[in-house]
């Protein structure tokens, strides 16, 4: 390691949990030095960055929805207004439930769902494959995680020392923000990973335009930009790498076939690792009996939503030593598992 003598703390990877853990240990006046390798496989340069506060197949609501996504808007928007740029797109989602247990849990559980569905009219939604129970989803949004990145080291580079090379082991302060290569080293070698890999293509619809992201069939299609969406995603347990599959992208292509009407064009196809915990929750806190070294990780497929309080709860452990909920606590989930 080297030229980071003189920051205050080391953090290791500049995804999606670095670079909200930098953001917000910069709001809290500490020197960084920030080890962006982009290791192969990484999920935060591919991720579609939704935030959607119902989930799954069982229509299942995100605990907390609501003080997560004020706490992510919060920081996105101010990291906008301060570099100029645009990365994070709210509008209402689409959803269909094209399948009978889908329904089944709609009518049954209308009432508490309701808050965050309703129904929806095809008005708008041109291209779209108009099947099913469509329903309107209030209070999504997209975090474009590349835009996102870039922001955040353009924003971060004039204060704090950016390097490329991985960190393997140090004794200085450093905060582990490795994402699925985590679970290959030894630091945290009682956590119990559930690592899985993701699959997206990049399509071109020339006689539709999106206004908002579609999940049904259990996918979802979401704009990017003109006649432009992601389309994604698959989940592997097997290869966990940054390659993508032609298995993965016929599949794709054949749900795509029945979400979508209008034709379309496949023009990228990408692959990361989402990096998942037994728990499928956010895991942050110390890993060291001195207190100077720290976990960020297990963010999942919902990174975009729970990284901003994830590491604004860590910075002010770090640095004031304040509590971290039971829930994402490292300490307390080593202890009961």
């Amino acid at each position: 390691m080297q030229n980071d003598a003189n920051a205050d703390l080391i953090i290791a990877g500049f995804g999606i949990a670095g670079a909200t853990l930098a953001l917000a240990l910069d709001d809290l006046g500490l020197s960084l030095a920030i080890y962006d390798a982009d290791l192969d496989g990484s999920s935060s340069q591919v991720a579609a960055g939704l935030i959607t506060p119902v989930t799954g197949k069982k229509l299942k609501p995100q605990p907390h929805f609501e003080t997560l996504r004020q706490s992510a808007v919060e920081m996105y928007r101010s990291l906008e207004d301060q570099t100029g740029s645009d990365f994070l797109y709210e509008s209402p989602a689409l959803r269909l439930l094209t399948a009978e247990k889908e329904q089944a849990v709609w009518e049954r559980e209308r009432e508490p769902l309701s808050k965050w569905l309703s129904p929806s009219i095809s008005s708008g939604w041109s291209g779209v494959r108009w099947e099913g129970t469509p329903l309107q989803m209030s209070m999504a949004a997209r975090l474009d995680t590349r835009k996102f990145l870039h922001a955040a080291r353009r924003f971060l580079a004039p204060r704090h020392a950016f390097f490329r090379e991985p960190v393997d082991s140090t004794d200085a302060p450093v905060a582990w923000c490795c994402g699925f290569h985590e679970s290959k080293a030894t630091r945290v070698d009682t956590l119990e990973w559930r690592p899985a890999k993701g699959e997206i293509l990049q399509v071109k619809i020339p006689d539709g335009r999106l206004p908002g992201t579609v999940h049904a069939r259990g996918m979802w299609v979401t704009p990017t930009g003109g006649r432009e969406a992601l389309a994604g995603a698959t989940y592997s347990w097997d290869a966990l790498d940054g390659k993508p599959t032609s298995t993965a992208r016929d599949a794709l292509v054949e749900k795509l076939l029945q979400i979508l009407e209008a034709p379309f064009e496949v023009v990228g196809h990408e692959a990361g690792v989402r990096p998942i915990v037994s728990g499928r929750k956010p895991i942050i806190g110390s890993i060291s009996d001195g207190g100077q070294q720290w976990l960020f990780n297990g963010l999942g497929s919902k990174g975009a939503l729970f990284a901003p309080t994830m590491a604004r709860l860590l910075a002010e452990h770090i640095v004031n030593g304040a509590a971290i909920p039971a829930d994402y606590d490292w300490a307390v989930r080593r202890d009961t598992q």
